[in-house]
């Protein structure tokens, strides 16, 4: 059995979802917050180097995602 829901009503929860967005101010406290995090639980492990090796790695792999989000919403 397949169930269809009405375009209308998948564009009403789109936008409802756009409306609770955190400001871009906020989004950048989550990503210092989450880099701040990542770094200091990371020191435990690696060495900074490495470290600093795998944060590069992990924003250029990121950075990917994000451009591929917005070429496609283009």
């Amino acid at each position: 059995m397949s169930h269809s829901i009405p375009i209308g009503d998948v564009e009403a929860e789109l936008d409802k979802m756009d409306a609770t967005r955190k400001s871009e101010a906020g989004n950048l406290i989550l990503l210092a917050a989450s880099v701040a995090l990542f770094v200091a639980t990371g020191l435990l492990r690696f060495s900074v180097e490495s470290l600093a090796v795998l944060l590069v790695v992990l924003f250029i792999h990121e950075g990917g995602h994000w451009l591929g989000m917005k070429l496609s919403a283009t």
